[in-house]
């Protein structure tokens, strides 16, 4: 099985972009309710998403999950963005092109 930094490595993506994914990660892992930070690399978006994030946005505790599920499944099944771990595990990670090729 692997890792979520192995999973960002893998991607193909200029290696500052990897990078700097790789750390916003880093601040998060085995964090989850830790409102996570977000970054423009080369034209990429880079965002944690946490169960913190949702309590962060004053969201009743009980939304939170739901809520979770929903921002993945958003980015997902938008056709640019490249989603890099599990809403279960309360951590996920989205890179999102900002231009289009």
């Amino acid at each position: 099985m692997s890792t979520i930094i192995e999973d960002i490595s893998s991607l193909s993506l200029p290696k500052n972009t990897i990078e700097r994914a790789i750390e916003l990660y880093q601040d998060v892992e085995g964090k989850p309710l830790k409102c996570g930070d977000s970054d423009v690399v080369n034209d990429y978006w880079i965002e944690t998403h946490t169960l913190g994030c949702r309590e962060a946005a004053d969201r009743p505790e009980e939304d939170w999950m739901d809520e979770h599920y929903d921002i993945f499944d958003e980015y997902m099944n938008d056709g640019m963005s490249q989603v890099v771990g599990s809403p279960e595990d309360g951590i996920f990670i989205t890179i999102t092109p900002q231009k289009k090729d």
